[in-house]
């Protein structure tokens, strides 16, 4: 048994070594899609998670948005998104070795030898919650007073005695079951569902610590059954609510002002009474036996007491990244708006930059050659030190490239008032290149260029190249982001999400599959690129060659339309990192 005396608030006994205080951080291994695009910041993920299940201290599951599912299994946590070609998953349930999870527009899904498996589904609604008394006998619930039963190996639909939303479900045996939703409370006594009505309450979760101690919370505060009836126990608007031993029930609050700004918190009632709150960084949408989850893969672990501790790393949620750059697959380099962080080769650590700049861009020209930029003021850093560039003028939005410490480009508008200028620096200064943009109003977007003499520049007047000597017009679409890997094959996509690709003399359409458009493109070989994009779901596209085809589901958060990928190609293999608001993943086949 770990003794670590009394740890300070926030710290447990034992997490990181024996008999030690230290932060809850529970390992992890990828979660990645079918695609290999793994999860990097945060960790063990990223997109949003709406229930969890705990059958045990070794066996723990999680589901969320974009059809992820993560398992707990006593010493790391592991799993996948993209279940259900992406589908969002509102529920999960496990007894044994049978796992079910339920989600948006009645998707079911099991999971069975390692891998998930899509179920039939009796219905079309989406569905919000899930449990079972065994693995043989499992209720969900959803949109429309949806009820369903599994039993005998399929799933069928039940009489509902409403046609309200239900949210979640929870019970002490296959005879004591409780649902709850839109204003309504459901009773399974194991023959009928019989009803209760919560007037306005539109009640989102329902736990107890017994039969005869169940509690429900909802946008009208919380409620509590005795056994005989329920009653008020508090009129604070509740999301999720978990109830660990009896008299004692932890809930959660969202608050969302643009006054007063937002407010994230888990309170514990007890008695009547609020006697611990716990302030958290974002919303949490479930508590169950200790393991609450929330929105951007925001997981806690309950102590035992009073305290609430958060798992894995993570990037502040006011952080937004915004270049990226590297010279191998152990020195990449992200700046963000609270500074620049590095990427050793096995994590991310913050670097140190000089006082108050809050980089825009970074470039690395080699493993001891990086510079920043903050809008107006250039830095470079040497491996040891920083220094500012003595070229200080540049305003704009910026666009930093090059090929070595002698040749990067800077390119730069502001959007609105003054001409897009493009810089060189030769290794000595910085001096303005003239270029069929010069003298016009226009926005960059991206840039690229597979050598010195073969660079790009996209942006709303369309493409740039520069041949070594000479800049020209090569096309005035409007354009969003261009990449490749020779003089004879880049990628471009424009403003409207359609492809086109150079083969060394011209542009020409290249069709993404029926329905989808591009954001992004990356390129790993002539035969091989990869474009994020969009059509029911956000998502990935792969070119073999001859065509684009549908690949996974990638990145459900709406900065994904501004994502940025750095990659790196070495024997035919590419690794890349595309990060988009404060989130990065690793593509690492």
């Amino acid at each position: 048994m770990a003794s670590c005396g009394t740890c300070a608030s926030g710290l447990l006994c034992g997490p990181t070594a024996a008999n030690v205080c230290g932060p809850y951080n529970e390992r992890s291994s990828p979660i990645c899609n079918a695609d290999k695009w793994c999860w990097s910041i945060p960790t063990p993920q990223g997109n949003a998670l709406y229930d969890a299940f705990v059958a045990s201290s070794n066996d723990q599951w999680a589901v969320g948005t974009l059809g992820t599912a993560i398992h707990w299994d006593g010493a790391s946590w592991s799993g996948s998104y993209g279940i259900a070609d992406g589908a969002q998953l509102n529920g999960v349930f496990a007894s044994g070795s049978a796992v079910f999870a339920v989600g948006e527009k009645g998707t079911i899904v099991s999971y069975k030898s390692g891998a998930w498996s899509t179920m039939t589904s009796p219905t079309t609604y989406s569905l919000g919650g899930i449990w079972g008394s065994s693995g043989t006998d499992v209720w969900a619930v959803g949109d429309a007073g949806t009820l369903l039963h599994f039993t005998a190996g399929k799933w069928t639909s039940a009489t509902s005695p409403t046609t309200e939303a239900l949210r979640k479900i929870w019970g002490t045996s296959a005879t004591n079951i409780w649902a709850v939703g839109n204003g309504v409370i459901l009773h399974y006594d194991g023959t009928n569902w019989g009803l209760t009505s919560a007037g306005a309450n539109d009640l989102q979760d329902v736990s107890g610590s017994s039969a005869s101690e169940v509690w429900a919370g909802g946008t009208g505060g919380i409620l509590k059954f005795n056994g005989t009836s329920w009653s008020q126990a508090s009129t604070a608007a509740t999301v999720a609510l978990w109830a660990p031993s009896a008299g004692k029930v932890w809930f959660a609050q969202t608050s969302y002002s643009s006054w007063y700004g937002n407010s994230f918190t888990v309170s514990l009632l007890e008695g009547g009474v609020v006697s611990a709150t716990s302030k958290l960084v974002m919303p949490i949408h479930r508590i169950v036996a200790g393991l609450a989850v929330g929105d951007d893969g925001l997981m806690l672990r309950h102590d035992g007491s009073v305290s609430w501790s958060q798992l894995g790393y993570r990037a502040d949620a006011s952080v937004s990244h915004t270049g990226i750059s590297g010279t191998s697959t152990s020195d990449v380099w992200l700046a963000n708006t609270m500074g620049l962080i590095h990427w050793d080769g096995s994590s991310w650590k913050s670097v140190p930059v000089p006082e108050k700049v809050y980089p825009v861009e970074v470039h690395a020209a080699g493993p001891s050659d990086l510079w920043i930029d903050e809008r107006n003021t250039l830095h470079r850093f040497n491996g040891s030190a920083w220094t500012t560039s003595a070229s200080a003028s540049f305003l704009g939005q910026k666009l930093m490239r090059g090929f070595s410490s002698s040749d990067v480009w800077l390119i730069e508008d502001d959007s609105k008032y003054s001409p897009l200028v493009v810089n060189h620096f030769d290794g000595t200064s910085w001096s303005t290149a003239l270029t069929p943009w010069s003298n016009m109003t226009l926005t960059a977007s991206d840039a690229w260029g597979s050598a010195a003499n073969d660079f790009w520049v996209a942006g709303s007047g369309g493409l740039i190249h520069w041949d070594g000597s000479t800049w020209t017009s090569s096309s005035t679409t409007a354009t969003a982001r261009v990449h490749g890997t020779s003089k004879a094959d880049a990628w471009a996509v424009d403003k409207d999400g359609n492809m086109t690709h150079w083969n060394g003399s011209a542009w020409s359409p290249s069709a993404l599959p029926s329905g989808a458009k591009a954001t992004n493109v990356w390129s790993i070989s002539s035969s091989q690129a990869i474009a994020f994009g969009y059509d029911s779901r956000r998502r990935s596209y792969r070119f073999d060659g001859t065509t684009w085809v549908k690949a996974a589901p990638i990145l459900a958060q709406t900065y994904y339309m501004d994502t940025r990928i750095f990659g790196l190609v070495s024997g035919g293999k590419g690794t890349a990192w595309a990060a988009a608001g404060n989130q990065v993943l690793r593509y690492n086949p």
